[in-house]
């Protein structure tokens, strides 16, 4: 039902959301703490 090439794009898209959640869990926290 899936083909293979969406899978590649899906992947790859969880991989950017998860990558920059985690950017922004680390970068974001920073600099809302501090003015």
């Amino acid at each position: 039902m899936i083909n293979v090439e969406n899978w590649k794009d899906l992947s790859l898209y969880i991989i950017k959301t998860l990558s920059s959640l985690k950017y922004l869990k680390t970068h974001g926290n920073k600099k809302y703490k501090s003015p």
